[in-house]
């Protein structure tokens, strides 16, 4: 994951945790702090479908995506040529270098694409979650409605065909829960979440995200427990350790909140990070 996105994993983080928890450098890569606020207050062909036209954006706004160097540029297309001449069974292999390389520059349409293409030419659950990833992080970089609508809905797809690919992968049923927040049916997210701790008490991704929901439900003290419990069982866990000092800080809690983002500096070195601590504690310390 780039760290550029420091903490943030796609279209859940952005719409249950809020802009106001990103990084400026973040915030001005996604297209500028009010196009996101934008987005949060806010088809259906298939990803493969769609690849020769979002691997060139001829139908994207083109903000949306890091622009190119002229040298990366012809590195892709000469990439991209290789995967279009390749053998069948050479397919995967360079539709996933075109994904990792898509998403070293930011540029999470092609990226989701690309992995896309990777479960299309290798279905397996592995293969069908990474391409659910990527498709979230596309729908939550996203700054128009029916865009991120479309890649949430293929994500949804992707890990769906996880589960049917083997149905005790508690991961793949966590990570598709977060799909259904923004739907007519929230709830469903939570009683998905629910049931796979219930399955697995340290699934570290069901804790996760249920601390982030608590997080967005304004319920701090809940998203501590949640933070503390996953802090329990990974107490490296960066993301859970950004999140835990936020939730203190939202509930008031000036000295944790302090101490957790001082734990997260020592986590994590990258400017970054290092950036969106530094803003929160120089809030904290002014109170």
């Amino acid at each position: 994951m780039s760290k550029q996105k420091l903490i943030i994993t796609g279209l859940a983080l952005l719409a249950v945790v809020g802009i106001y928890f990103l990084p400026k450098g973040v915030v001005k890569k996604a297209g500028g702090e009010q196009a996101v606020r934008d987005q949060m207050a806010g088809k259906s062909s298939t990803p493969t479908d769609t690849a020769q036209h979002s691997d060139t954006h001829t139908d994207e706004p083109q903000h949306e995506e890091t622009p190119l160097s002229e040298s990366e540029m012809k590195y892709l297309a000469s990439l991209r040529k290789r995967y279009q001449q390749a053998k069948p069974n050479q397919k995967a292999q360079f539709a996933d270098s075109l994904a990792k390389r898509f998403a070293l520059n930011n540029q999470f349409d092609s990226a989701a694409v690309y992995t896309g293409q990777l479960a299309s030419h290798a279905p397996n659950a592995a293969n069908f979650i990474k391409a659910g990833d990527a498709m979230f992080d596309a729908a939550g970089f996203a700054l128009k409605a029916d865009k991120i609508a479309y890649w949430t809905e293929h994500s949804r797809q992707m890990y769906q065909q996880a589960l049917e690919a083997d149905k005790n992968n508690l991961d793949a049923k966590a990570k598709l829960a977060m799909t259904y927040v923004d739907t007519d049916n929230p709830m469903q997210a939570i009683g998905m979440l629910r049931e796979v701790v219930s399955a697995d008490p340290k699934n570290e991704t069901a804790i996760y995200n249920l601390g982030l929901l608590s997080m967005r439900s304004n319920q701090y003290e809940k998203a501590i427990g949640r933070f503390e419990e996953l802090l329990k069982i990974n107490p490296k866990h960066l993301k859970a350790t950004y999140f835990l000092a936020m939730s203190y800080k939202q509930a008031g809690k000036k000295e944790k909140a302090i101490e957790f983002f001082n734990k997260v500096k020592q986590l994590d070195k990258d400017p970054a990070v290092q950036e969106s601590v530094d803003e929160n504690l120089a809030e904290l310390q002014a109170l």
